[in-house]
């Protein structure tokens, strides 16, 4: 290594970080770091230099961001990013450019990882960034959250409240927890194992959970990878997941947000009255009493008590603590009826229509304290297409959030004549088998707050248990929203028909039977 490159550490700090280097520039690095150890230290003491530097500043740390199907890490700042990078570069990178085993003295002693990313809750538990971890057991407690650079090359997320314990450097015990791990080509085999298991990579990224009565849980995000249980093996693939237990390996839904999903997902209900406990404490009710629970049925609009005609910004006549509705629509004194399987659901009369322009629908607003930030939500509706037209006609009901932002779409889709839904501005839409027809049909949404998911069910038996029943599409992640609107357009004068739009905290309360 040059002595300028040997002097000047804090600009290979940065250009690292920023990725502003050549191949050849990263193979004369590797080069100068293999030949001499006592290289290789000094820069590492220069990046933990910087990272103690940083961390005493007192920096303030941005909110954490939650992308749907994606987890964001709390972010403090430059040097710390560029402690992992280089860290990860150093060790990582050089394993794989030379399948050679990097041993990287740390104050006189060998590690096995190094903290690469942390939230403050984990700094007071002592897994700051760029701390170095050997072959130990780790306890992180309720709301830490670290990232974890293995130094052969994995990566790990996990969320506290956790316990493990670092066996090598392609290894892990998980006793209690929820790790998210990475492992490119060059970490293939790096292993999870549990009381009930081993869960083994294959060149992908997946979510291990473990320490509850659920048994290990396994969720495949990318890739592939061998669930060994007992010495029996079984493949997982991308967007699959199972449950070791009991000797076995059982199916699970797969939930691609496992990594933020409470260790235990199944909400206690101390008093078994159907509703959770956090959701009756959210709405002020006694979570230990049966006889005291919130109303179940937030809101309900059978657009029954409105002038027959268009109109612009009408004051809400349903029920539920919306105010008015916002845009234009036309009020019909005829609704939809709707029955399937020898049952009819509820109809109370009126009945609404859009305008048929695409930019023009109707929305409500709810407000702060309608709906719980946990458990499940449900939505249902009613939807007729009184004519059916090709090219770029569209109708449906959307979530959104602060007006522009949309959430989800569930109807019918443009530019094809199917319905479908469509989670946030997703260019992706989900096609489903019914082709739009002029019939009535019934969408129920469902939208679990607690496992991250949202599903979609289309013209559901009326005669059907909730737990009997399949939906027809599933979108991973649960949309964050403020309103909801009804709208179409497209084609000129493309009109759809809505009524009896429900929202509730049960399946039964938003699919009332009429007697």
């Amino acid at each position: 290594m040059s002595e300028d490159m040997d002097r000047d550490w804090q600009e290979w700090i940065d250009r690292i970080e920023r990725e502003d280097v050549t191949e050849e520039e990263l193979r004369e690095f590797r080069a100068a770091l293999e030949s001499s150890p006592e290289q290789m230290e000094h820069y590492l003491e220069a990046l933990m230099v910087e990272s103690s530097l940083d961390l005493k500043a007192g920096l303030s740390m941005p909110a954490p961001t939650e992308a749907a199907g994606k987890v964001t890490f709390l972010q403090r700042c430059k040097l710390p990013l560029a402690v992992a990078a280089a860290v990860a570069f150093s060790v990582g990178t050089i394993m794989f450019l030379t399948n050679q085993e990097a041993s990287v003295p740390v104050s006189g002693e060998s590690y096995l990882a190094t903290v690469s990313d942390s939230n403050p809750i984990a700094d007071e538990a002592g897994l700051r960034i760029g701390a170095p971890l050997q072959a130990g057991e780790i306890s992180l407690p309720e709301g830490a959250r670290v990232g974890i650079a293995m130094r052969k090359g994995a990566s790990l997320e996990v969320n506290g409240p956790a316990r493990f314990r670092i066996d090598d450097a392609m290894r892990i015990y998980l006793y209690e927890g929820r790790v998210q791990t990475y492992a490119p080509e060059y970490a293939h085999g790096f292993t999870i194992e549990t009381d009930e298991g081993k869960v083994i990579d294959l060149g992908t990224r997946f979510v291990t959970t473990s320490g509850t009565e659920l048994g290990t849980e396994i969720h495949v995000n990318e890739g592939l990878v061998e669930a060994d249980v007992n010495d029996q093996v079984t493949q997982l693939a991308e967007g699959q997941a199972g449950i070791l237990k009991d000797g076995k390996l059982s199916s699970t839904d797969y939930l691609a947000n496992r990594l933020n999903v409470p260790l235990d997902p199944t909400l206690k209900d101390s008093d078994g009255d159907g509703v959770s406990d956090v959701v009756e404490r959210f709405y002020g009710n006694d979570p230990n009493d049966s006889s005291d629970h919130p109303r179940m049925l937030r809101l309900e609009e059978s657009f029954v008590g409105y002038k027959d005609g268009e109109r612009e910004d009408e004051p809400f006549m349903g029920t539920g603590s919306a105010e008015r509705w916002k845009g234009r629509g036309i009020y019909l004194g005829q609704g939809l009826e709707y029955r399937n399987h020898g049952k009819q659901l509820l109809s109370k009369g009126g009945g609404f229509s859009t305008v048929g322009i695409g930019h023009i629908g109707n929305s409500l607003y709810f407000k702060e304290g309608d709906l719980p930030d946990q458990g499940v939500i449900y939505m249902s509706f009613l939807m007729k297409v009184p004519e059916v037209k090709s090219g770029h006609s569209f109708g449906g009901f959307l979530l959104y959030n602060d007006t522009y932002n949309e959430k989800l779409f569930v109807g019918d889709l443009s530019p094809v004549t199917q319905f479908g839904s469509r989670y946030e501005e997703s260019s992706v839409q989900t096609r489903y088998p019914q082709e739009v027809d002029t019939d009535v049909h019934l969408f129920v949404i469902r939208i679990d707050r607690t496992r991250q998911v949202t599903d979609i069910f289309m013209d559901p038996p009326l005669d059907a248990l909730e737990h009997d029943l399949k939906p027809t599409h599933r979108h991973q992640g649960s949309p964050d929203f403020d309103s909801l609107m009804l709208r179409s357009g497209g084609a000129k004068g493309y009109v759809t028909l809505f009524d009896e739009l429900r929202v509730a905290l049960s399946w039964g309360a938003v699919l009332p039977l009429a007697d």
